[in-house]
């Protein structure tokens, strides 16, 4: 979890919301609280994650919920807070050789080093697939 959220004004709210008994007051303590946009937002991203851990696709979440699927191409701009940075493997082990150059020199931006780890925080954890092959270039196997 997010440490930065943990503060005294967010267990004070929290503290209120579990005094709550029934939809009624949950309908007029967030009427109060929110905004109807804030409110629908938060209902939305609330579904989306129910239906992330159902293993639903990104698809099928979207058409379901309006959700919008946003990329970020930008690491600078998706690192910042993240509490996992993950990474894939951009050749896999059996690829012709010819295909290693081009695709390293275009994926060299996304590289994850201490730089990116410092920009997501001290709460990051860094995750990959395996098998990972090292190359002659790798400093920490």
């Amino acid at each position: 979890m997010n440490k930065k959220i943990r503060t005294d004004a967010v267990d004070h709210l929290f503290d209120a919301i579990l005094c709550l008994q029934n939809k009624d007051e949950c309908y007029s303590f967030f009427d109060d609280l929110c905004t109807v946009n804030e409110l629908l937002s938060l209902s939305q991203r609330f579904e989306v994650a129910s239906m992330l851990k159902e293993h639903k696709t990104y698809l099928e979440i979207a058409e379901k919920t309006g959700a919008v699927i946003e990329c970020i191409e930008e690491p600078s701009e998706a690192v910042p807070g993240a509490d996992i940075i993950y990474t894939d493997v951009w050749v896999s082990m059996g690829e012709p050789l010819g295909a290693w150059s081009e695709r390293i020199a275009a994926l060299k931006k996304y590289s994850v080093d201490s730089s990116i780890m410092e920009m997501a925080g001290p709460q990051a954890k860094f995750m990959h697939c395996l098998p990972a092959f090292h190359d002659l270039e790798t400093e920490v196997a």
